[in-house]
């Protein structure tokens, strides 16, 4: 057996879900980590601390906001950015990390494993060429990184078998110092558990305190034995609240009062979620603690949250990625990199993102192309959307050449029907991506309409809405190439993506989650093509 269905098997015997590895029975990687106690006497390791909710809740925060956004390579076109398709590395990071684990699954794994253990690891499975093909998760507790002077390698137990693999070949996501949170946090999470486990024997003993039986004669120690495990049978349980007491032969029962310490508890649960969100980075109401929080500080905890807590991760899976993925003459020569996509955290606050660029535009301190370059648009063709804007009202306008006040109003109209393509092409795509949606919930005629029923359905609407865009950049002639091109490029995207796929994934769902792309993508490479071939002619 080769080490990649080695490693493969591994994953499968990892996983807390599968049958034949119950917690019961753990492996030796995991009876390696069963922690240490705490002052608390609570037993913390990263299993433990999992059952713990605000710990469950901060590493499923940070490590999903991770996976969720679209980790690209790209080419580099000039100063702008070219999505690398071609490159054996796009389809790894961006869709399907290996045979049985999709990208988002991997990113979310690698990135929570950093977090409980300090490191995740995976294995870059390469060919001959020496081209990543696949990348395989690690346990984080069989595998270590291990320096021979400034020579690093790594070694990890694999069904009880020592593996060695070269640093070249793992891709190695490191927390600060290569310390988990869990190892540094055991004494918060552990008060957080002992409060939580006191909460359940509270509410397991009827949510009352002890209470002592009085008896006027003497008992024994069977009697009394024998008594205590009658009454905490009848009235013990939570299932047992409000039942009626009897006492015999002349006992009282007198429980005791509750204390202030015990109304406190809820205090010390509340204390420990925003121990805990400190630990991690995250804002309190992120772990359902909203105590402190008022409508107008939410804004700025959430970007707080992005900029200091989630970005410093997005940087380390980029700088690792591009080390261990790129050759060493892309490296070298820096025409490709690794980046995630960031605008997808920040989609729903448009109006603020809108107004910010608006300002920039018109103070004259970033153009319209860099603009589009940080929404992973495509520049405006030609040099329209790379010149700074200053208000006339800023200064004299007669300063201004009349060729240059000539030269800006030429800039501006070209922009003006670049804007008006991009727009009726995103509204175009938008439609046939809709109907592809549609189309894809028969897989077994979904080919054929990719063929033919797509450019039949759409093709005389499609060239009614692009005929004024192209009448004003003076395209004239035989337009059915035009057309071709743009069925042609929705194509190769639909068949990209049913190639990509897992067997298990409906074909419309995929198309669903992928429409926004899909639409910037062809928008945009339509319009820069189409634009230039315009300028060109003209």
């Amino acid at each position: 057996m080769g080490i990649l269905e080695t490693l493969k098997g591994f994953w499968k015997k990892r996983s807390m879900e599968n049958p034949a590895t119950p917690l019961s029975a753990p492996d030796d990687w995991l009876l390696d980590l069963a922690g240490g106690s705490t002052s608390s006497g609570i037993n913390v390791n990263p299993q433990s601390a999992m059952t713990y909710a605000p710990v469950y809740r901060a590493i499923n925060i940070i490590s999903q906001d991770v996976a969720k956004l679209p980790l690209v390579v790209y080419r580099r076109n000039g100063e702008g950015k070219d999505k690398a398709t071609a490159h054996p590395a796009y389809r790894v990071l961006r869709y399907q990390t290996s045979s049985t684990m999709s990208a988002f699954e991997f990113k979310s794994t690698l990135t929570a494993d950093a977090l409980l253990y300090g490191s995740g690891f995976a294995a870059i499975m390469r060919n001959e060429a020496g081209t990543a093909t696949e990348l395989i998760p690690l346990s984080p507790g069989a595998t270590q990184e291990v320096w021979k002077g400034d020579v690093r390698s790594y070694t990890t137990v694999i069904n009880n078998k020592e593996e060695k693999l070269t640093a070249e070949n793992v891709l190695h996501i490191r927390a600060l110092y290569g310390l988990g949170i869990v190892e540094l946090a055991r004494e918060s999470i552990g008060l957080g558990m002992a409060a939580e486990l006191y909460g359940a024997i509270f509410f397991k003993n009827n949510a009352r305190p002890s209470a002592v039986l009085e008896h006027p004669g003497h008992l024994d120690n069977d009697a009394r034995d024998n008594l205590r495990r009658s009454w905490e049978a009848m009235h013990g349980q939570i299932s047992n609240s409000h039942r009626v007491a009897i006492l015999e032969e002349g006992m009282v029962l007198k429980p005791f009062a509750s204390t202030n310490k015990d109304s406190e508890w809820n205090d010390t649960r509340m204390l420990e979620v925003r121990n805990i969100a400190s630990w991690f980075g995250i804002p309190p109401h992120m772990l359902a603690d909203n105590t402190r929080t008022s409508y107008n500080s939410l804004e700025s905890e959430n970007q707080a949250y992005l900029d200091s807590s989630l970005d410093p991760w997005l940087v380390t899976w980029e700088t690792e990625c591009r080390a261990k993925l790129l050759t060493v003459s892309q490296q070298q020569r820096d025409t490709h990199f690794v980046e995630f996509n960031r605008n997808a955290l920040v989609r729903a606050n448009m109006e603020a993102r809108g107004a910010y660029y608006n300002l920039a535009i018109q103070g004259g301190w970033m153009s319209r192309d860099e603009i589009r370059g940080r929404e992973n648009l495509y520049p405006i063709p030609g040099e329209g959307g790379s010149t700074f804007m200053v208000p006339l009202n800023m200064g004299p306008a007669s300063v201004a050449p009349v060729a240059d006040q000539e030269g800006e109003e030429m800039g501006e109209r070209e922009a003006a029907r670049a804007v008006l393509l991009h727009d009726t092409l995103k509204r175009m795509v938008k439609r046939v991506c809709h109907q592809a949606q549609k189309a894809a919930k028969k897989p077994e005629t979904f080919k054929t309409w990719m063929a033919q029923g797509m450019i039949d359905e759409n093709r005389a609407v499609v060239l009614d809405a692009l005929t004024p865009a192209l009448d004003l950049l003076e395209i004239s002639g035989d337009r059915s190439s035009l057309m071709l091109e743009f069925f042609y490029s929705l194509k190769d995207q639909f068949m990209e993506l049913t190639n990509y796929r897992k067997s298990d994934q409906p074909m419309h769902g995929i198309l669903y989650e992928n429409t926004d792309e899909i639409i910037n993508e062809v928008g945009g490479q339509l319009t820069y093509r189409w634009m230039k071939e315009s300028n060109n002619g003209n």
